[in-house]
C-alpha cells in the first residue's frame, strides 16, 4: 500500500477531506499534518517522521498554506528526504509567493474551478509512476534513517537484499524521487561490513589450512624446518597483514561513528532552527525563538539560522535591566533633567531608579496602593497619591517624606502646572483640590460629576481638564474661572490629552469613542468611532497627528488638520498605552498580548516587538528618545535601549497616493520624488529632518504611471518616462519640460555621463541616444532581439539587461564589451561607484554581483534573496542596498554577507543618497524617509552571536530546556546571560 503524506492549511480543510477521502477510496494509506496543532512535546518529531515514513508527499497550495512556517519545514524535510513532492493547487497563489521547492515543480491544478476527475486523474499517474522505485526508496529511508539513528550493525543490508539495492540506485538516477546521500552513505557502510564479513571468514579458513599443514609437516619431515620456518615468517606476515586490516576496520569504524556524530548534530540543528521558525510567528515568542536559533548555530551554523536570528535582532531592543516591583505599575515619569524615572505601584510603593544601569535609589512606601507619582518642573519634588486618599511631597534626592495630605478618599490622579506653581489632585469624589507648592496650603476646588480619574494642564498652563467616570469632559479657564464643556461619552472617560498648541484637547473613553474638541469652546472638531473601548489617546510632538489605541487591537494615527486616519497597526489583543517618542519618529504600545511594540510613525512598520512577562501598562520615553521603559500588571519594570533603531531623520508624508521613486540630484539641492502618476522637485534644505505631510503642487502629473525617474549627472534635467509611453525631459533652472519625438511605452531610461543624452531602452530591445537640448533621437546604441530589462550606466560602459544576459555596450564606439550570460529577467542593475562592480537581481529573487577585471566580468556571488524593488550601492562603494518587501538589507558587496536591514511595512520602491553620503532617502508605502547612514548598527557574521545575545535577558530556564532538549545535558547558549 502506497503511503501519502499530506500538508496543508486548516483553512484548506474542505479541499483535504474530499481529497482524502478520493485517496482512501484507491487505498492509499494517508498521514494528515494538521498545521493548527499546538505544538507539543514530540509534536515536531511526529511530523517529521510522518515525512520520512511515506512514499509520496503532497503539497495543497493557498495563500495560506504558501504563508505558513510549518507548511515550509514540512516541505524542506520532504525534500531533504527526496520524497516524490506533488504539488497541487486547491486556491489561486502568486507564483512568485510560492515556497521556492514547490515553485520549481508542476503544479497539478484542483480548484473549484478545475474538473476534478481529470485532475485526479493526473495525480494518480503521478503518485504510481514508478511505483516500485517509490516503495523501495521509502523502505530505503526508513532502515537508513533507523540505523542512523541507533548506530546498531545488524541493521545494515546483507546479501541478495544489498545486491539488489545497489542495482535499484545504478538505475534510479534519473527517476523520481532521486536517492537521497543518507541512502547512498548507507548503502556503502553496508558494502564495508559485507566485505569486512568476507575477509573475517577467509581468515579463519586460512588459519586452519596452516594449522594442518604445520602438524602433517611436523609428523613426517622433520627436514622440511626449514621450510616450516619460512611458512611461519609467512605466517607471521599474514598476521602482520591480518592486523593491519583489522586496524583499518577499526579506522573506518571510528570514521562511521563520526560521521553518525555529525549528521546527528546536523539534525539536532535542524529540530532547533524549525522551532525557532515556529516561536518566531507566535505572539510575545522572540526570546525563545532567539534562544533556539542561537542553539541552532552554534550547533551547525546554517542560512535559515542566520535570517531568523537577523530578522530577531532587528526586532529587539538591548535591555539594559529589568527591574521588580510587587504589584501592579501605575505610572512611570521621567524626572526633567531625564537621569531617573519615577514608578508608581499597587505594592504601596513609590520607587526612584537610575535610567542607566537601573539601580534603585529609593523606595517610599504608602498607606495604599500608589496611583499616581509626578516629578515638579525643576526635578527637586516627587508628589504621590494613593488609594486611601494619602498624598505624599518626597524630596527628590533623599526620599524624605517632606509633607502629606489625606484626602480619606482615592486620590486617582495627582498634577503639576507647567510653571511649577500648582498641583492639582484628582479624587473620586469629583472634586480636584489645587495646592500652593511654594507653602503646600490649600488654594481652591473644582468640582465635577462623578469620580475623577483622569485631569491634565495645557501645555500653556491656561486651562484644567477633566474626564469622569460618568463619560463628562470638562475644562476650566485658570486665568478667569470660566468653564467649558465637551461633548460627554456614554460611560467612563479612559484618557484626555491636550494638543502641543493648548488648543485642542482628546478624549478616549468605554463607549468606544474618541472626541477630538476646541478647548476654547468645547465644540466637537472629530468623532471618531472604534470597535472597543478607547483605553489611551496622545499628540505627536509637532500636534499634527495624533494617536488612539483601544481594546479591539488597533492603533491608529490620525490626522489632526482634517481627522482623517493615516494609518492602522494591529496588535494581538486590547491595547492599553500609546506613547510618542520626543521626535515623532516612533510609536510605542503595549496591551494584553504581553508585548511592546515600536511603530514607524511615517510608515506603521513595526520596529520592535518585546515580549513582557504580564500584561502591559504603562510606557515612558526618555528625553532624549534613546530609551523606551515599560511596566506590566506583574510589577515588571523593563529599562530598554532602542538607540538600536535606524537612526530615521524624518520623513514625508502622502496623503492620497504611495510613494514610488526617489533621487537626490548630485548637487544636493533637489529631491525629485513621485507617486504613481505625479512628480514634485523640494528642495533639501531641512528636507531631511523634515516630519511633513506633502502638500505642494506637483512639478510633473501624467495619465499613465511613471516608470523611471532619473536625475542627469550635472542636476539641470530630470528625465521621467510613463507605461503609457511618455519620455519627458524637464529643465530645472528654466522650469521647462520637453517631450521625446516618438512614445516609447515602459522605457527604460539612463542619462548619459556627460548629461547631453538621455539613454532609452524600449521593449522591443533598441537601445537609443537622445540630445537632452533637442529632445531628437541622436544614435541608434544597440539593436537587441528581446525586450530590455534593465539599464545601469558608468561612464562609457552601458549595461543592458535581457532575459538570462546582460550585454555590455560601450556607447562611444557602439561596441560590444561583453555578454554575461546569467539566468533571470534582471530587472534591476547598478554599477558599484567606481564602476569595477556590477549588481543585478532578478525576479525570483536572486542577487548576482560581478567584478570588471580587463574587459570581463567574473561572477563574484550569487545569492539567493527575494524580489526587489529597489538597488543601489553606497557613494563609497562599501554597500549595496536591495529594497525588498518589508526590508532594506545593506550587503558586503564583496562578500555578500548581510551587514544590517531597515525594516519597513511594504515594498521598498526608491532609494537614494544624498550627495554627502549621509542620508538614506527610502520610499515605500505613503511616505519618503530619511535615514542617517552612520547610526545604522551593522551586525558582522562572526558577531551575530553576540548581538543576538545582547537583545535577551535570560538563558533558556530548566523547564524550558528539558521541554526542548529532553535529556540532552543543560548547556549556556548566551554566555553573559543569567542561568538556572
Amino acid at each position: 500500500m502506497t503511503n501519502i503524506f499530506v500538508s496543508y492549511s486548516r483553512k484548506d480543510s474542505v479541499a483535504a477531506r474530499k481529497l482524502i477521502e478520493e485517496f482512501k477510496s484507491i487505498k492509499l494509506d494517508v498521514w494528515v499534518d494538521w498545521e493548527d496543532i499546538p505544538p507539543a512535546v514530540g509534536w515536531l518529531e511526529q511530523v517529521l517522521e510522518g515525512i520520512e515514513g511515506s512514499d509520496v508527499f503532497i503539497f495543497l497550495m493557498s495563500p495560506d498554506s504558501t504563508a505558513s512556517e510549518v507548511c515550509k519545514v514540512e516541505v524542506e524535510h520532504a525534500k531533504k528526504n527526496h520524497k516524490r513532492i506533488i504539488p497541487i493547487l486547491v486556491r489561486d497563489v502568486d507564483p512568485k509567493t510560492a515556497i521556492p521547492t514547490i515553485r520549481e515543480l508542476n503544479w497539478i491544478f484542483l480548484r473549484e474551478q478545475d474538473d476534478f476527475r481529470v485532475g485526479l486523474e493526473k495525480l494518480q499517474v503521478a503518485i504510481t509512476l514508478d511505483i516500485a522505485w517509490v516503495e523501495e526508496h521509502r523502505r530505503l529511508q526508513v532502515r537508513a534513517l533507523e540505523w542512523e539513528r541507533k548506530k546498531d550493525p545488524s541493521l545494515l543490508l546483507r546479501g541478495s537484499d544489498l545486491r539488489n539495492v545497489r542495482k535499484m540506485l545504478t538505475s534510479a538516477e534519473k527517476n523520481d524521487p532521486k536517492p537521497t546521500q543518507l541512502q547512498r552513505t548507507y548503502v556503502n557502510f553496508s558494502n564495508r561490513d559485507e566485505r569486512r564479513r568476507a575477509t573475517l571468514w577467509i581468515s579463519i579458513a586460512v588459519s586452519l589450512m596452516i594449522m594442518v599443514t604445520l602438524s602433517v609437516t611436523a609428523m613426517y619431515q622433520s627436514r622440511r624446518a626449514a621450510e616450516n620456518e619460512r611458512e611461519a615468517i609467512k605466517q607471521s606476515l599474514l598476521a602482520v597483514k591480518n592486523e593491519n586490516r583489522a586496524k583499518e576496520n577499526e579506522r573506518l569504524a571510528m570514521d562511521a561513528q563520526a560521521d553518525a556524530e555529525a549528521n546527528e548534530v546536523i539534525a539536532k540543528a535542524q529540530r532547533s532552527v524549525a522551532r525557532a521558525q515556529i516561536y518566531q510567528t507566535r505572539t510575545g515568542g522572540l526570546y525563545t525563538s532567539t534562544l533556539l536559533a542561537v542553539d541552532s548555530w552554534l550547533r551547525n551554523p546554517s542560512l535559515e539560522a542566520e535570517e531568523i536570528l537577523r530578522k530577531n535582532i532587528s526586532l529587539l531592543p538591548i535591555p539594559v535591566a529589568q527591574l521588580k516591583q510587587e504589584d501592579f505599575i501605575n505610572a512611570l515619569e521621567f524626572s526633567p533633567s531625564g537621569d531617573v524615572f519615577v514608578s508608581a505601584s499597587a505594592d504601596h510603593t513609590a520607587c526612584v531608579w537610575k535610567l542607566q544601569g537601573g539601580q534603585l535609589q529609593f523606595c517610599v512606601t504608602s498607606p495604599g496602593a500608589v496611583e499616581d507619582a509626578v516629578f515638579s518642573p525643576d526635578g527637586k519634588l516627587i508628589v504621590t497619591g494613593d488609594d486611601t486618599g494619602k498624598v505624599l511631597f518626597i524630596d527628590s534626592e533623599t526620599g524624605k517624606v517632606i509633607d502629606e495630605l489625606d484626602y480619606q478618599v482615592p486620590v486617582w490622579d495627582v498634577n503639576i502646572s507647567p510653571n511649577g506653581d500648582a498641583l492639582a489632585i484628582a479624587r473620586d469624589d469629583g472634586r480636584i483640590t489645587f495646592i500652593d507648592l511654594s507653602t503646600r496650603e490649600f488654594d481652591y476646588e473644582l468640582l465635577a460629576y462623578g469620580s475623577l480619574y483622569v485631569t491634565a494642564f495645557s501645555p500653556n498652563g491656561e486651562w484644567m481638564a477633566a474626564g469622569s467616570a460618568s463619560g463628562s469632559i470638562i475644562l476650566w479657564n485658570l486665568a478667569d474661572g470660566r468653564i467649558v464643556s465637551g461633548p460627554s461619552h456614554r460611560g467612563e472617560v479612559y484618557e484626555i490629552a491636550f494638543s502641543p498648541d493648548s488648543s485642542k484637547l482628546i478624549s478616549g473613553g468605554s463607549d468606544n469613542i474618541a472626541y477630538v474638541i476646541q478647548t476654547q469652546t468645547g465644540r466637537e472638531l472629530f468623532k471618531i468611532t472604534n470597535e472597543d473601548w478607547v483605553e489611551d489617546v496622545t499628540f505627536s510632538p509637532d500636534g499634527s497627528w495624533f494617536v488612539t489605541v483601544s481594546d479591539d487591537a488597533r492603533v491608529r494615527v490620525w490626522d489632526t488638520r482634517t481627522g482623517e486616519e493615516r494609518l492602522r497597526m494591529l496588535q494581538d489583543s486590547f491595547v492599553s498605552e500609546v506613547k510618542i517618542s520626543p521626535n515623532g519618529q516612533w510609536i510605542a504600545t503595549t496591551g494584553y498580548d504581553r508585548t511592546v511594540r515600536v511603530w514607524n510613525a511615517a510608515t506603521g512598520a513595526e520596529m520592535f516587538q518585546i515580549p513582557l512577562d504580564d500584561y502591559g501598562n504603562i510606557l515612558a520615553f526618555s528625553k532624549d528618545g534613546n530609551y523606551l521603559i515599560s511596566g506590566d500588571q506583574g510589577g515588571t519594570i523593563n529599562i530598554l535601549n532602542v538607540s538600536v533603531l535606524p537612526a530615521s531623520k524624518g520623513y514625508l508624508q502622502f496623503v492620497d497616493a504611495y510613494a514610488e521613486k526617489v533621487a537626490f540630484s548630485p548637487s544636493g539641492d533637489w529631491l525629485a520624488a513621485s507617486d504613481l502618476t505625479n512628480v514634485w522637485l523640494l528642495r533639501t534644505g531641512g528636507l531631511s529632518t523634515a516630519n511633513r505631510v506633502v502638500l505642494d503642487t506637483p512639478l510633473l502629473s501624467f495619465d499613465s504611471s511613471i516608470v523611471e525617474l532619473v536625475i542627469s549627472p550635472d542636476s539641470n534635467w530630470i528625465g521621467v518616462s510613463t507605461d503609457g509611453g511618455q519620455v519627458v525631459l524637464y529643465n530645472i533652472s528654466s522650469r521647462t519640460r520637453r517631450i521625446l519625438e516618438q512614445p516609447i511605452p515602459g522605457a527604460k531610461i539612463v542619462f548619459s555621463s556627460d548629461s547631453q543624452f538621455l539613454i532609452t531602452a524600449n521593449r522591443e530591445g533598441i537601445v537609443q541616444a537622445w540630445n537632452v537640448s533637442t529632445g531628437k533621437s541622436s544614435v541608434d546604441l544597440f539593436a537587441g532581439d528581446a525586450q530590455v530589462n534593465s539599464l545601469a550606466l558608468f561612464e562609457d560602459q552601458l549595461a543592458i539587461g535581457f532575459m538570462d544576459k546582460v550585454v555590455i555596450v560601450n556607447i562611444t564606439t557602439g561596441q560590444i564589451v561583453s555578454i554575461i550570460e546569467a539566468p533571470g529577467d534582471h530587472h534591476l542593475m547598478a554599477f558599484s561607484p567606481n564602476g569595477s562592480l556590477l549588481a543585478a537581481n532578478n525576479s525570483s529573487g536572486q542577487i548576482y554581483i560581478w567584478k570588471l577585471e580587463g574587459n570581463d566580468y567574473s561572477l563574484l556571488y550569487n545569492i539567493p534573496s527575494e524580489q526587489a524593488f529597489s538597488l543601489m550601492f553606497n557613494p563609497l562603494g562599501s554597500q549595496l542596498l536591495v529594497g525588498v518587501a518589508g526590508n532594506v538589507y545593506i550587503l558586503s558587496p564583496l562578500t555578500g554577507v548581510e551587514m544590517a536591514r531597515i525594516r519597513h511595512k511594504d515594498s521598498v520602491n526608491g532609494l537614494s543618497f544624498s550627495a554627502d553620503g549621509n542620508t538614506l532617502a527610502t520610499a515605500s508605502l505613503r511616505a519618503i524617509q530619511f535615514w542617517d547612514v552612520q547610526k545604522i548598527p551593522e551586525v558582522e557574521g562572526d558577531g551575530l552571536i553576540d548581538a543576538a545575545c545582547s537583545r535577551l535577558t535570560q538563558n533558556f530556564t530548566m523547564s524550558q530546556w528539558e521541554s526542548f532538549f529532553d535529556d540532552e545535558p543543560y548547556r549556556k547558549l548566551c554566555e553573559n546571560l543569567p542561568a538556572p
